[in-house]
């Protein structure tokens, strides 16, 4: 299977994973301790750090209407908050980066190559590029943290 955790895809993933999850523990540190620098824009590709809150994310996802918010985005690496809500309709279309979902709320099946897997808060699941995926049967409020790996794409040129 190309989509579900198992120990290939761990190993492309889980380097990827644990530098976004450090980099969201020094995000909800700083965004708790209150200390941050308001000229330290995760969007701005030159900035070296970046800090938010997940609650700013949820405000700025209620606020759009939107399902996407990006958190950050640099020449590597992609994270933003994907949400759609209970009984909603995901029309994402197949990406150019791997990429990792972290289920932080919410029940739904994701369907990914033509396989359907059930998924929930807590769950990790690594899709390759180019595969069609998509959540369906969004039974409560879904919110994934997205990681997007830009750097194979980067090495190996765009598909």
């Amino acid at each position: 299977m190309t989509w579900l955790v198992s120990s290939t895809s761990i190993r492309v993933a889980l380097p990827i994973l644990l530098s976004a999850l450090a980099l969201l523990t020094i995000v909800m540190n700083v965004s708790a301790s209150g200390k941050s620098d308001e000229s330290s824009s995760a969007k701005d590709s030159k900035s070296t750090w970046s800090a938010t809150s997940i609650n700013e994310v949820r405000a700025a996802l209620t606020s759009s209407g939107k399902h996407w918010e990006e958190i950050l985005n640099n020449q590597t690496l992609e994270l933003g908050v994907y949400a759609l809500p209970k009984g909603g309709v995901d029309r994402q279309t197949p990406h150019r980066y791997d990429e990792i979902y972290y289920i932080t709320k919410g029940r739904a099946t994701l369907i990914a190559d033509g396989d359907r897997r059930p998924s929930k808060a807590g769950d990790i699941i690594f899709v390759k590029r180019g595969i069609d995926h998509r959540f369906v049967d969004i039974e409560e409020n879904l919110e994934v943290l997205v990681f997007f790996s830009k750097a194979k794409a980067l090495s190996h040129g765009s598909p």
